[in-house]
Parts: C-alpha cells; structure tokens; sequence
C-alpha cells in the first residue's frame, strides 16, 4: 500500500467542498484542509469521482438542490464548473455508471420521488441537454412511519458490480427498486423488492461471500435500524434471496431516552477482504444541517462475516469519534488503490460535531489517528 500522503474529499451542509490531504507519514500524522470549492449549493452531501479522477460530480440535496460538475485541478483542488448546474429536487445521492456508452450520471431525487439521468460528455462534464426521469410518486402506497414516509423517497442510485443495474433504496415505500441500464444509459423499470414495514432502506452494498464468491447484497434500514443480508443470483436480472436481518443497535437507549425512536442508521460497507460488516448509528434524532455537539459520541456496529457473507455473533460497538457519522469509508476505495488494498485507514464524516476523523482499521479495532475540524457539517468523505 502507498504510505501517503492521500487526498479526501468532504462536504455537507455548509455550502462547500473541501479538498483534505492526510499524511500518515508526518509525525504526528496530519489531516489538513488545502482547498475549498463554493459553487455546489447549499447542502453538497454526496460526490462521485470519474473513473480517471479529472472529475468531481456533487449533488445537493435543497429543495431546489444543484448537481455541478466539478474539474479536478492540481493537487486535488477543485476548479469552477465549466457548465451551469443544473436542478433536481433534493439530489441526495449520485451513481456513475461507467460501461454504458455514453456513461451516464443517475441522481436519486429524495424529495422529487423520482430518478433522473444526464449523459457524460467525452470531456467528463455533464450533458445538461438531455435528462431521463423516472417517477415514483405514488406508485406505491408509502410505509407506515408516521412522519417520514408521506410519499417515496429515493435515497440512493447504487450500481451494482456488473455495471448493468442501478438500486434505488426508497426510504419512503420500503421498496428496493432495480433498473437497467442499457447499452446506451438508458433505463427501464424491473420489479421492486418489498421489505418489511417501517424498514426505510437508505443504502446498501454489494459484496461476494468467501466460500463460493457469490454476489451478496446488504440494505442498511434506517427506520428500523437493521441490516437485511440477501444472496443475489442474475437469472438474468438480479434476485434477491433474504438469509439474514440483524440490528444495529445496543441492548438499550441511552440513559436519557426512553426507546430507540430516535435512533437513525446511517451508512453501511463490508471491508475489502469480506470479513467485516460496518454500519454507523446516529442516536440523537440527527438534525442535518444544525451542529449538535452535546451528548454522547456515536457508534459504528462491527460484525464478524462468515464464509457465507451472514454474520457471526453480536455486533460490536466501536466508537465513530463524534457525534452523527452520516458516511464513512475506507482508503481502498481510492482512484488507483492497488488490488488486494486491505483498507487500512477509515475515514468517518461526523457531521454534528463537524470532523472528518481517521482510524487505523484493523478488523473489530479502530484507532483514531487525527481528526480535522471544520470541514462543512460533513455528510460524506471520500478518497481521491
């Protein structure tokens, strides 16, 4: 593994991407920001890099929310969208799909029930003349929380590892809808999966189990603060075969809370060896964009995977090293990480005490390393 110093990314609620550079070679090890780019709108919380790291693709996820297209200049830094962003209702999350020609960009739309696609141009920038939405608004009657599931709410466009099909987790509805991606980016619609009421799935994961390398899928629910595990066979489109629901949660609340209604999961990753499940909890009724540094810190659940990709015995506890870890990952996960990267360094985005904080991950142990303060009430980091 190279020894640094590496590049992230972060941002969230503050209107701004910041371009980090950790060096785990200093002594101490540092974590510093060394840029910052304005031009994304208000609550930037999620980016995707191109496949050759010469572009920043950020969405914004305001009612009236912006996905921008950003160049990536010398030494990380972000230069000024050569195109005008262009809108899409709540933009909470971005997916690139890379073997469709043209690619195309997939934004999911949390609060305009819908998924929408814009075509890369050979340049790397975004055609913002051409856009394919696909609508969900009342298709299918919402779950039966009562405040947080009046309508669908797309919360992520995950492609999967064949390049061929995109998840859409829809928070609202308790449905996994499966799209596929043609030839030429298009999508169609294929049938949703159902689970159970009041799950609200926010993201999921795709991984391969040890004794036969079979495709298996992990949804992380935010309402319900679980995991289901599924085995996925293409026959010829993806099916999913539930084997495994496990919570995120401790045995009990925290002393000044009466249940866990409060209690939200946030992201989920299994490590590059698939030998363990994380996923993070937020506690305190997460307010995005308000900085909340009173309380306890939260928790990332940690999990042993079986050959089998199911987990063995009790999660584990870690700590997440402040308060509301809206995403984490890991230093494999970076542009040019050699096959076979264990994913030393996990880089965890607590937005309400507003650090970016690294560990040295070693399986259950995480060891916090250094922590950089400030970097936008994050809702997510991301390796260059």
């Amino acid at each position: 593994m190279t020894s640094g110093p590496f590049l992230l990314y972060s941002a969230g609620y503050e209107g701004r991407v910041c371009t980090l550079e950790f060096d785990p070679t200093a002594s101490p090890p540092t974590l510093k920001i060394i840029s910052e780019n304005t031009e994304v709108g208000p609550f930037p919380t999620w980016l995707v890099l191109s496949p050759d790291g010469k572009w920043l693709y950020v969405s914004d996820e305001a009612e009236e929310g912006l996905v921008t297209a950003l160049p990536v200049l010398e030494n990380g830094k972000l230069g000024s969208p050569p195109t005008p962003s262009y809108v899409v209702r709540g933009a909470a999350h971005l997916g690139y799909a890379a073997k469709s020609n043209p690619p195309v960009l997939i934004t999911a739309s949390y609060v305009g029930q819908s998924v929408s696609v814009r075509p890369i141009l050979p340049s790397g920038d975004i055609d913002t003349t051409k856009e394919q939405v696909i609508d969900y608004a009342n298709l299918t009657k919402p779950g039966p929380h009562a405040w947080r599931q009046s309508q669908s709410h797309p919360h992520e466009a995950h492609i999967d590892p064949t390049g061929k099909y995109v998840v859409i987790p829809d928070l609202g509805t308790d449905e996994l809808h499966f799209l596929q991606i043609g030839s030429d980016g298009q999508l169609s619609k294929l049938d949703s999966v159902l689970l159970s009421p009041a799950d609200g799935p926010r993201h999921v994961f795709f991984s391969r189990n040890r004794s036969d390398g079979n495709t298996l899928f992990y949804c992380l629910n935010e309402l319900s603060n679980t995991v289901s595990i599924f085995s996925v066979i293409y026959s010829p489109h993806p099916t999913l075969t539930l084997l495994q629901t496990v919570s995120t949660l401790p045995p009990k609340p925290h002393s000044y809370q009466d249940s866990f209604e409060r209690w939200h999961a946030a992201e989920i990753k299994v490590s590059p060896d698939n030998q363990f499940l994380y996923a993070s909890n937020r506690a305190d009724d997460h307010q995005p964009g308000k900085n909340d540094r009173d309380g306890p810190e939260d928790t990332i659940a940690c999990w042993e995977l079986g050959p089998d990709g199911t987990t063995v015995g009790e999660a584990k506890l870690l700590g997440a090293g402040g308060r509301a870890p809206r995403h984490f990952s890991f230093s494999s996960e970076r542009s040019g990480a050699p096959e076979g990267d264990e994913g030393k360094w996990m880089a965890v985005a607590n937005h309400d005490t507003d650090e970016v904080v690294m560990f040295e991950r070693n399986g259950k142990v995480l060891k916090e390393v250094v922590r950089a303060k400030g970097v936008g009430l994050p809702g997510m980091v991301l390796w260059a």
